[in-house]
């Protein structure tokens, strides 16, 4: 099962506990999977096809639940779409013409008669509505990809018009969205990990949100390890070619001077040097007899670079007496 089937399902549980909640979870999923069949002489029925089963059960249970209709449903293999199972739900055409009533989808006009108003407003006025009507778009044209696999929201609306509204009401639930085109479809997406995390905490689907935010956490830490690891393997790599130049510095000194050549706490440095080539500058500094400070020894390998850097094929010109 797909991380977002599991959402749906989660999502479908627990059923709307107020009745105007239940109508916008509706009207959603009547945008989504719903259709109209125009039967003459003024009449029309509404169909639905749902190609998820969780959708499915839950789009029947609110229309004979909540909406006290009469639905008739079937479930069959379509060939046409690789013999995935197909759900279909249909609704007399008396329930038809009452339902689309009751979601604002038909309005009568001074004549009396049915005209049809487009995408409902009204029912996302109130913040639970806004939630469960967000619920039913998810269900109905959602998608999720699996936090392993990155992080990428998906409703697939079909029209502008309709993802210009799914995109208002993301936004007043504090989601920021952008719209795209899909092979001729409109798609309101969703890429920001902490905006994913709140649209599953909007949806209610708590389990997949803790799954999403661990997976943050991880790549968080990840990141940081990483950036620790990267930081310390160049300062090793920036730590390993100065011990290699001091090396090669010091060996210049011992074949064209000698090490005698140099005043005693030059010598004593350039000799722990050559015996750990491995050691810090602050490990050589503890070595020493007195022991110094990073500083003390930094101090020191400029004075044996400005001997090496003065030799030629003679002795340095440094005293036994020059000290620090």
């Amino acid at each position: 099962m797909s991380f977002a089937a599991e959402i749906k399902r989660e999502i479908a549980r627990d059923m709307p506990e107020k009745e105007c909640c239940a109508m916008a979870e509706l009207g959603a999923l009547t945008q989504c999977l719903g259709s109209i069949s125009l039967q003459g002489a003024g009449q029309m029925q509404v169909i639905y096809r749902s190609f998820s089963t969780t959708a499915g059960k839950r789009l029947l249970t609110l229309l004979r639940y909540y909406g006290q209709l009469d639905a008739a449903s079937s479930v069959v293999k379509d060939p046409r779409f690789g013999g995935r199972f197909v759900t279909t739900i249909t609704l007399t055409p008396a329930d038809s013409r009452r339902l689309l009533r009751r979601l604002d989808v038909l309005r009568r006009d001074e004549t009396g008669d049915d005209v049809f108003q487009g995408v409902p407003k009204r029912v996302v006025r109130r913040i639970c509505c806004r939630r469960a009507f967000l619920r039913g778009m998810f269900l109905g044209c959602g998608s999720l990809s699996a936090p392993d696999k990155g992080y990428h929201a998906e409703f697939l609306v079909g029209d502008n018009a309709r993802a210009r509204f799914v995109q208002r009401v993301l936004e007043m639930c504090d989601i920021p969205s952008a719209i795209t085109q899909r092979k001729g479809e409109a798609a309101v997406y969703i890429k920001d990990s902490g905006m994913i995390a709140r649209l599953l905490a909007t949806l209610g689907a708590s389990r997949a949100m803790l799954e999403v935010e661990e997976m943050r956490t991880r790549g968080a830490v990840k990141q940081q390890v990483n950036r620790a690891l990267n930081c310390d393997h160049a300062n090793l790599e920036k730590q390993v070619a100065s011990s290699r130049r001091q090396v090669d510095m010091i060996t210049r000194i011992s074949h064209l001077a000698g090490l005698t050549s140099l005043p005693k706490d030059l010598e004593a440095l350039a000799r722990l040097r050559l015996l750990h080539p491995e050691a810090t500058l602050e490990q050589l500094g503890a070595m020493l007899s007195p022991p110094i400070s990073k500083s003390g020894v930094q101090h020191r390998m400029r004075r044996l670079s400005q001997v090496s850097a003065n030799l030629r094929t003679h002795t340095p010109s440094v005293s036994k007496e020059d000290a620090p």
